[in-house]
């Protein structure tokens, strides 16, 4: 009886590992993806303080780590990837404070369990979930996010910022949303090389018109993010990681195009076409004389 007990509990472990090592490999619909929230050997009251705000705002896709590491992102990855890697996590905030770089955060993402690209900023001027008053959002509400600023639309670097927030605040893909339960709005805007990040909660007030009037209250965190050192991925790798699979990719449709601003644009081909026939209004000048066939048999 002890052997069989020994290997039927041996069989549902190894289906755990498989059902695991499937949950990891790549899929063709992208799930969410978790956030890792941790700080260095030395952080400041300002960074935990964001730190823990933040994980609120991304909660539940969201993991902290409460204990100190002794972590440099841009000297050496290894650590970092391998606390991904183990807690099923895309993206990474780093939180630490030093003399030559103080109130530090590093915001990076993860993709084939190696790291694919990440941005520091200096945090200034926060405030803090707990130091505004007011109503709070509920966990796991999807935000509105907004980008103020033509860095984000035609600076590479932007660019890419603008595309880590959007990973980092994105939470579950929808269809649809209603209006009512749009609840929360983060607003980045570029104003003097800074970066002002602003979170609000939205009430909607009746209006005379149709459609309803939307209130905003600051409801925190409130910070302020300066751009200092930034690592693209290659060319190489973003290839790779951008690939789409042919499934999910749109079918051509034959002469069917779309231009630079997204419209639908044709292109047809006509037969050709008898210009005699078309219904046009007719005039005494261009209608044809009638030949009177007695006089032609007479003249022969």
């Amino acid at each position: 009886m002890e052997k069989k007990i020994r290997s039927h509990f041996g069989k549902r472990t190894k289906g755990v590992h498989r059902r695991r090592y499937k949950k990891k490999q790549p899929k063709v619909n992208e799930t969410v993806k978790n956030v890792l929230f941790l700080k260095g050997r030395k952080t400041s009251e300002n960074i935990r303080d964001l730190l823990t705000d933040l994980y609120l705002i991304t909660k539940p896709n969201a993991h902290k780590l409460t204990r100190k590491n002794d972590i440099v992102p841009f000297d050496d990855e290894t650590s970092l990837e391998f606390l991904c890697n183990k807690n099923d996590c895309g993206l990474f905030v780093f939180g630490s404070h030093t003399k030559k770089r103080p109130n530090n955060l590093i915001v990076g993402r993860v993709y084939d369990n190696h790291l694919y690209d990440m941005v520091e900023f200096g945090v200034d001027s926060l405030k803090t979930i707990h130091q505004i008053k007011g109503e709070t959002c509920v966990d796991g509400t999807k935000p509105l996010l907004i980008f103020n600023g033509d860095g984000f639309q035609f600076e590479e670097e932007y660019k890419m910022i603008k595309n880590i927030f959007i990973d980092l605040f994105k939470g579950v893909v929808v269809q649809s949303i209603l209006l009512t339960s749009l609840q929360k709005v983060i607003s980045f805007t570029i104003y003097n090389d800074q970066i002002l990040v602003r979170t609000y909660k939205t009430q909607l007030s009746k209006s005379s018109g149709k459609s309803p009037n939307v209130d905003l209250t600051d409801m925190g965190p409130n910070f302020n993010l300066t751009k200092r050192r930034i690592q693209i991925a290659s060319s190489d790798l973003t290839k790779t990681a951008t690939w789409v699979h042919p499934s999910l990719r749109p079918k051509k449709v034959k002469n069917v195009s779309r231009n630079k601003l997204g419209d639908k644009v044709g292109r047809i081909h006509m037969g050709k076409q008898n210009y005699n026939s078309i219904a046009t209004r007719k005039m005494k000048a261009f209608k044809k004389k009638k030949t009177n066939n007695r006089n032609n048999n007479y003249k022969k």
